[in-house]
């Protein structure tokens, strides 16, 4: 990995050892090993940073998980890295193209989907806007049209963001029935991406099909992600390829947690749907309000924890937007699904950094990734996903 070589070529220095204290997490509220055993998963977007995330800890309990992506994984993402591809039917599709994501959802046959396929780069959004719509709203539309002929389907988990809100004049934590708004092409492709998920759940209801909720949750940053558009990743990218790296509306306020919290939060969201008719519709899973943080100061504790190979300057500064100005109130969360985040922002910094210096050390990101995984219940976890079907690489729906 090309990573890998930069980072030994720059010498880092780090005594092996254990993840950050707060990174290692055991709560009862982790997914049921026994609901997840053997069950058939759909996960879209399964090829990105949070899918591969996603994959890996449905395997460690024992689903059988199938992807669906517009590509398996680039040969340098951490889904390939992490030696996930012989382990989940990757599926090569556009969300945008109804008969390709008919024909994966008819061909995987899944229990549960977990929708975290998306075009969520705000910089991509703004520079191809009817792209973003395509995928984020169409290619949702299709899916959920999709699983209306699914029988098998009972529940279908959708990732969208905490910026799906309507921006407030001031500071403010937003609740799942305040209304939605969005006032970039992105936050607007996700809040209209609510509003089919809305009309589809009436639909699956009247058809006595699958149950169908939305996760609205905020910045995920963690091991392994390298998107060069992201701060965490970029910044990390910069180090360690020694440059300095530029970023924007360094007082821009942002709500961030470590990736784990949010996808615990998605799989107990399906286990919920599956078991009561009368789930509601959509959850907040955000961090605690203390953890809604700045860009500079991520950036600044993100290079007091790297080092000086770290280094990064702000861009003009630009006034900060409404929706920069936000929580997220997990009431609903923490009593029907008991979910709480685990994790405050300097711990899932730390674990982010110990990750990447741990990586570049020649450890396999796969199994960083598994010992960063909660526990269930004090089940023990697999240490590797090799007890999930080996199914090679099938033919490409819609590729």
């Amino acid at each position: 990995m090309e990573a890998v070589i930069l980072a030994r070529s720059i010498g880092i220095c780090w005594q092996r050892g254990a993840l950050p204290p707060g990174f290692r997490m055991t709560d009862s509220s982790s997914p049921s090993p026994a609901f997840w055993a053997g069950r058939r998963v759909l996960v879209t977007g399964h090829s990105g940073f949070k899918g591969a995330w996603a994959c890996r800890w449905l395997l460690e309990l024992g689903a059988e998980v199938w992807g669906a992506s517009r590509t398996r994984g680039a040969p340098g993402g951490l889904f390939r890295r992490a030696g996930l591809a012989g382990h989940v039917t990757g599926l090569e599709l556009e969300l945008a193209d109804g008969e390709a994501v008919a024909a994966a959802v008819g061909q995987a046959r899944p229990e549960v989907v977990l929708h975290l396929g998306a075009q969520a780069i705000e910089s991509v959004a703004r520079r191809d806007p009817r792209a973003t719509f395509e995928t984020n709203v169409l290619g949702l539309a299709n899916l959920l049209d999709a699983v209306r002929a699914a029988p098998e389907t009972r529940a279908v988990t959708v990732v969208t963001t905490d910026r799906v809100y309507a921006p407030r004049p001031t500071e403010g934590v937003y609740q799942e029935e305040d209304a939605l708004g969005g006032q970039t092409p992105y936050s607007a492709s996700k809040a209209a991406a609510e509003l089919v998920v809305a009309a589809y759940r009436d639909l699956l209801g009247a058809d006595g099909g699958a149950r169908v909720a939305t996760a609205r949750t905020s910045n995920a940053i963690g091991g392994g992600d390298d998107a060069r558009n992201r701060l965490v990743p970029g910044l990390l990218r910069g180090a360690i390829e020694g440059h300095r790296v530029r970023i924007g509306s360094p007082d821009a306020r942002r709500c961030w947690q470590h990736v784990a919290d949010p996808l615990r939060g998605y799989l107990r969201l399906a286990e919920r749907l599956w078991e009561r008719a009368d789930t509601p519709g959509s959850f907040n899973f955000g961090p605690r309000p203390e953890d809604v943080r700045t860009v500079g100061w991520v950036a600044g504790r993100l290079a007091e924890l790297w080092g000086p190979q770290l280094d990064w300057y702000a861009a003009a500064q630009t006034p900060a937007r409404q929706a920069d100005l936000f929580a997220l109130n997990t009431t609903r969360a923490r009593e029907l699904l008991g979910w709480t985040t685990t994790m405050d922002v300097d711990a899932a910094l730390r674990a982010v950094v110990a990750f990447a210096r741990r990586e570049a050390a020649g450890e396999d990101p796969g199994e960083l990734v598994a010992e960063a995984l909660p526990r269930s219940g004090g089940a023990a976890a697999q240490s590797t996903p090799s007890s999930a079907p080996n199914r090679g690489d099938p033919r490409p729906v819609g590729g």
